[in-house]
């Protein structure tokens, strides 16, 4: 295969993965808010279940948050899954109101409330700051060896098991943060500033 040929392979391929993630982000959106409808009438806690197991590990991740935040269920940290639902009235009442107030705005979904509530991590633990190292002397080039170029090192990162869908993930997550910022540095600078009068002593 030549190197023109591979590279439309791999577009197509990109494409592929766009739409497909596009399909994704729309369902588990729509998806959010119903079983938050469903759930809480119906007990079926396993629908969500079901959910989760077809799910990215990212998607996987986010939906679980999202979902302990509403549902009064029980994480099970064992078995990875919704068991019991929650006891004590005062708990479930008030996750059930969140829910209304949740479903009340149209627009809300996962994506939004992870937009403003789930923060990517940035602790490195020392395996990623070896690797972070690793990408740094690649890019630079050390001791006699010629740099190599960033879709080199990304093309290794892939080959190394990250697929194109969690790094289009992560960009999708890094974004949202990033214009959710910028969002809430507008909201505070259009906000009116009040000027304190002096106080006479």
């Amino acid at each position: 295969m030549t190197e023109n040929n591979l590279l439309v392979t791999i577009n197509t391929r990109i494409d592929a993965i766009r739409a497909s993630e596009k399909i994704t982000k729309l369902e588990l959106g729509l998806i959010s808010r119903e079983l938050l409808l469903y759930v809480p009438d119906s007990k079926d806690i396993d629908a969500v279940n079901r959910l989760l197991n077809v799910l990215t590990p990212m998607n996987y991740r986010t939906a679980q948050l999202f979902f302990s935040n509403f549902l009064p269920w029980v994480w099970d940290e064992k078995n990875n899954r919704f068991a019991a639902m929650s006891k004590g009235d005062k708990g479930v009442n008030g996750k059930l109101a969140s829910i209304k107030e949740f479903l009340d705005e149209p627009a809300n979904t996962i994506w939004l409330w992870a937009e403003r509530n789930i923060k990517l991590e940035t602790v490195k633990t020392p395996f990623e700051e070896r690797l972070t190292s690793l990408v740094s002397k690649a890019l630079k080039g050390e001791k006699g060896l010629e740099p190599i170029d960033k879709n080199a090192v990304i093309m290794a990162v892939m080959a190394g098991g990250v697929s194109a869908g969690d790094l289009i993930n992560l960009m999708e997550t890094a974004k949202a943060q990033f214009e959710a910022k910028q969002a809430e540095e507008a909201a505070k600078a259009a906000e009116p500033k009040v000027e304190q009068a002096a106080v006479k002593g």
